[in-house]
This record gives structure tokens, sequence and C-alpha cells, in this order.
């Protein structure tokens, strides 16, 4: 049974720039009883699964997997760890031994959040015997995950859409910055100025929007893919505590600054993804509603492209599930995004002492 410091590799950058990680544990074997056994073979393995992405086919039975990955280390002698008796026989014990592989910084990151296509890695382990037959074999999980690089500056950088119709209506629809960390939530600020005495806003809703491409080459027989999905919504207003009395307020405009919970299972949202020809992006969507209640009615709808991406300070684990902290406060966007922080927000600071010159 394979066991590790963490089943995850973090590549840090793009499959250009990424430099090489190291993937290490141990391999485990448990023999309740003395048995005739050689060793251990160990091997890892990279999968890609892909099925039809159009509605009217069935992924069932209709998918395809590709090996994409596969690594076999040198069998595991048990030899020097135990002396077999006369029989050929191993004590009953726990033997152990070491693993490591350097994972290149081009391989293709782990891709879920899918049931049609996926990328997946697992180590596998397998008992090495005199005699064929049925032979226990283990698995677990390992997640390949990639991170921003960390000199990607624009990351930080905030994304507004601004608009004016005439002298009728003016609104601001602004997230803080375009990368942000899966886990986390989405700073988004809505600004509307009202049309005039009397408007109100209906309905502020903004939606989390997942597209995901395949091109032509990832299922063999089946054309380019793109469609999308809808991962959340937020009813803005709601949020803000202010949809029962918006009615009887009569402010020119209307400010909304909140922070949007993204999914707190790793499932059920995918990071941005490019990779083997399965590409995955994000859209934030902000729709929104005023009327005057004499039958007037003004709808918009602003689009705002973000990057979703795993981050080192709260990664995704072989089973699929986000490795906190257990400290209470969830993870800081400067946490997150391991770039250089903005003004003012600092993490990892520490006092040095400089030693003074000696005197004379």
């Amino acid at each position: 049974m394979p066991r590790f410091g963490s089943n995850f590799i973090v590549l840090r950058g793009d499959k250009n720039t990424a430099p090489s990680q190291y993937l290490q544990g141990t391999v485990q074997l448990r023999l309740p009883t003395s048995q005739k056994v050689k060793g251990v073979r160990l091997s890892m393995v990279g999968h890609l699964r892909a099925a039809p992405h159009e509605p009217s086919l069935p992924a069932f039975g209709t998918s395809q997997t590709h090996t994409i990955f596969e690594h076999e280390w040198e069998p595991f002698d048990i030899t020097p760890l135990a002396e077999p008796d006369a029989s050929g026989r191993i004590p009953a014990g726990n033997y152990e031994w070491p693993f490591e592989l350097l994972i290149p910084g081009d391989t293709p990151e782990t891709t879920k959040g899918c049931s049609r296509c996926s990328i997946a890695y697992y180590l596998k382990a397998d008992t090495i015997r005199e005699k064929p037959g049925a032979v226990p074999q283990s698995f677990r999980g390992i997640r390949i995950m990639r991170t921003l690089p960390t000199a990607d500056f624009e990351m930080m950088d905030a994304t507004t859409v601004q608009s004016k119709c005439g002298d009728v209506l003016s609104y601001t629809v602004s997230v803080s910055h375009r990368a942000v960390a899966l886990g986390t939530s989405v700073p988004v600020e809505v600004n509307v100025s009202l049309p005039g005495p009397g408007w109100r806003a209906e309905s502020i809703v903004s939606r989390l929007v997942e597209v995901h491409e395949l091109d032509s080459s990832v299922v063999s027989g089946h054309s380019a893919y793109s469609g999308v999905r809808e991962v959340l919504s937020w009813d803005l207003l709601e949020i803000h505590g202010r949809k029962d009395n918006m009615e009887k307020e009569l402010e020119e405009t209307l400010c909304i600054v909140e922070e949007l919970p993204l999914p707190q299972e790793a499932r059920h949202c995918s990071p941005d993804v490019d990779a083997l020809g399965i590409r995955v992006s994000h859209v934030l969507h902000v729709d929104f509603v005023l009327e005057n209640g004499e039958g007037e009615v003004i709808k918009r709808h602003v689009p705002i492209p973000i990057i979703l991406f795993v981050s080192p300070a709260m990664p995704i684990n072989g089973m699929g599930h986000f490795i906190r902290t257990r400290s209470p406060s969830p993870v800081s966007t400067c946490a997150g995004l391991l770039v250089p922080p903005p003004y003012g927000c600092h993490f990892g600071d520490e006092k040095l002492e400089v030693p003074s010159s000696p005197e004379g």
C-alpha cells in the first residue's frame, strides 16, 4: 500500500516554464501471517477518459480511455528486509520501501468536474509471488495541480466593466482581482446609478458559468465541442440584505460590495484548465433589472471572465478534497495568489536581527 508525505503535486507555472517536482512516499507491505512473497511492484499511471459531449449521445458505453502517463519502478525486493524460512516463507510483519519520482513540469494536470471527460493519475501496488493467481492490489489517487506562476502580476489586477446609456443609466461591475483561488470567494462590486425618482432594483443576480471546450482529437470520431454549465448563482440583493426595503429607498446610486463564496467541495467546480485538448474557463455573469412601477423596465447583462486556480495554501489531495488548515479563518486572497501582495497585505513577514558593527 503506497503512503505519502502528500498525495498531490503542485506545478508552478504553465507547461513551458513550470519546474519539475518530486513525488515521494513509501510503499508498505503488511503480512498478517508468513507467506511466500518476493516483493512489491509499484507503478504510476495517468489516464485521459472522454465521452462525446453532445447531449443527444449517452456518456455510458461511449467513453474512450487513453494512457497519457506511465512509470514502473524496479521491483522492491523483500529479501534484504527479511530472511525466508526453509520453505521460502517470509515472516509476518510490516515491510516498507521508500520511493520517489520526478514529475515533469509539462505533465498535464488532473482534470475533474465534468462527467464526460477527466484526466486522472493513480499509483498501483501489487505483491510479487512465486505462483500466478489472484494477487492483492492497492490503488491510491494522485492529484497533479497547476497554479499561477509566482510573477504573474496581471492576475492581481482588477477587472472592471463600465457603461453609460446617455443620461438615463450608468453602471460599473468590478472584480478586484482576476484570479480567484478555489474554495475561497469572488470579490465583486456593483454600482448602479438609478435613472431617477421612483426607480428601484427589482433583481441583481450573479452567476458563475463554466465553459467546457474539447478539440476533435479528444474523442475519436466526434467533432469539437463547446458547452457551458452553471456552477452557482447568487441573489446579490438578498445577500446584501436590502431586498425587502429596496422599494422604500430613494438613493440615486445603488452600491453592493460582496464576497461570493465558491463551492467548498472540489468536485463541484473545476479550476481553469488547458491540457490535451480539454479547456475549462470561467465567466462571472451579472444581470440586473430596474423598474419604476409604471411599466418601464431596464435590463442589463454584464459578463466578466475570471481565472479559477488551485492555491498551494489550500491544495486538493488525491481523494479530491481541499486540505484546510486547522485555523477557523478562511484562506486569504493574498495568501492564495502566491504573488507579491498588494500594499498592506503582508504574509510571512519575519523580524530579522541585524548584528551591530564592532566598536572602534
